[in-house]
């Protein structure tokens, strides 16, 4: 008797625990960011390209873009306005746009700075062949004046405004070249997000045999220095989970993984985007890969009980093209 009464009070007391837990609210895990960058570099427009792009909106119409854009698609050519174009074909409203900068010379040129023309990314200049096209683009901005940077940053800004971007936050130095007085720079211009680092772990191994890879290196190193002493460094925004061209997957899904555990680490805090970039340049393929990616990140995600959310740097839809303030102004 006295057992069987016993054993009916405990159910009862576990009973009532059941209940009182069950009434209290868990907190939910806060969704954890992903940023997702498009670079514009500079070369021709290919319908291959575009198309894949195109199709890459049409599956994913929820993830924004920020897109850094290279103003050459609007110097020194007769192609401006069919660029701009083009361009509007992949632009989604929800999306966000800011500065590519690189030597091409027709950036070079319109910001009246000498063009030069020395070791390039992949290791050597052939001084005797003819550049038709996309000259300069793989010289490397890094050695350049901060006075000489100015006027670039200034002819870069100005013509996308001509265009229609405005209220652009975001900017990234081809070749992930980190450059200690661009935040400073930039900052005049009202502009806040420096995307240039690069996580160099995130460089296929194959690649190593080029010399941008020991520069990356060089330079992440200076950019963590920075963003640990000084002010506005909070503004620097590291490519720290995927080129999409570069990085081989088990290291991306590595980086992810890194992700994930920082996240259940401190469920109700928010951390640093998850970035992953791609360029227009190689979307017939990269925008296959992003696509397997971003089912992979999904996956993971949810078996983390994690949440993700897509989302731009400035979260208030600065710079975001406006369809209806699209033009190619007639100065061009």
């Amino acid at each position: 008797m006295g057992m069987t009464l016993d054993r009916n009070l405990t159910r009862s007391l576990l009973v009532l625990l059941l209940l009182i837990f069950a009434a209290v609210p868990l907190k939910a895990a806060s969704p954890q960011p992903v940023q997702i960058t498009l670079y514009w570099e500079g070369r021709q427009l290919q319908e291959p390209n575009i198309d894949a792009l195109e199709k890459l909106r049409i599956a994913y119409p929820q993830v924004p873009l920020l897109h850094l854009i290279n103003p050459s698609y609007f110097l020194g050519t007769e192609s401006a306005e069919e660029n701009l174009q083009i361009m509007l074909r992949v632009l989604q409203a929800e999306d966000e746009v800011g500065l590519y900068l690189s030597s091409i010379e027709s950036l070079i040129k319109a910001a009246q700075v000498p063009v030069r023309s020395k070791l390039n990314f992949w290791g050597s200049v052939d001084n005797h062949k003819i550049c038709e096209s996309d000259c300069g683009l793989d010289v490397p901005l890094s050695g350049r004046s901060r006075e000489e940077m100015l006027q670039i940053f200034l002819a870069a800004d100005k013509t996308l405004r001509k265009v229609g971007f405005e209220g652009m936050k975001s900017y990234s130095l081809r070749g992930w070249l980190f450059s200690p007085f661009m935040p400073s720079l930039a900052a005049s211009f009202a502009y806040r997000y420096d995307h240039t680092p690069l996580a160099p772990s995130l460089i296929s191994s194959r690649l190593r045999k080029y010399p941008f890879v020991s520069w990356v290196k060089d330079l992440w190193t200076q950019a963590q220095t920075f963003a640990q002493t000084k002010p506005g460094s909070e503004g620097i925004l590291p490519v720290n989970g995927s080129v999409i061209e570069l990085s081989e997957p088990q290291v991306v899904t590595k980086s992810f993984e890194r992700f994930l555990a920082e996240a259940l680490k401190e469920p109700e805090e928010t951390q640093p985007a998850f970035q992953i970039v791609f360029s227009q340049e190689a979307a017939y393929f990269g925008a296959l890969r992003l696509r397997g990616l971003l089912k992979d990140l999904d996956s993971k995600s949810r078996e983390k009980n994690l949440n993700l959310v897509y989302i731009t740097p400035s979260q208030a839809k600065n710079g975001r093209p406006k369809q209806e303030n699209m033009r190619i102004s007639k100065e061009f």
